[in-house]
């Protein structure tokens, strides 16, 4: 039951910039499709995210982990791929980029608070 005292969260469209990328990586990597496509439908459309930690809570931390104070590593296909966005929430809109993609084994090689492959 809503009141006046509560706050309404309005839904916030999400921007993914960069997602040609997956597309790309999913061509070398037939095991990344599916993952990837289910994954993509979950960061599209609009959310009522407000933080980092709404979205940890919607996929659990088993799927993605935050890094630093803007990113989140994303477990992918069993956790044999992994993917970096970085995110920005305004008023508006939930902005996210992506900024890395690679196997499990590659991702031990790249600082992900930093790399921005693209």
């Amino acid at each position: 039951m809503n009141t006046s005292s509560e706050e309404e969260i309005e839904l916030r469209p999400i921007n993914f910039q960069r997602e040609i990328n997956l597309d790309n990586y999913a061509l070398k990597h037939n095991n990344a499709v599916k993952p990837l496509n289910e994954l993509k439908v979950h960061l599209k459309g609009k959310k009522d995210w407000q933080s980092s930690k709404d979205i940890v809570d919607y996929f659990g931390t088993q799927k993605v982990r935050t890094i630093g104070t803007n990113r989140l590593r994303f477990e992918i296909g069993g956790n044999n791929h992994r993917m970096v966005i970085k995110y920005a929430f305004t008023e508006k809109r939930i902005w996210f980029w992506l900024m890395w993609i690679g196997t499990k084994d590659e991702s031990t090689k790249v600082d992900l608070e930093a790399v921005d492959m693209f």
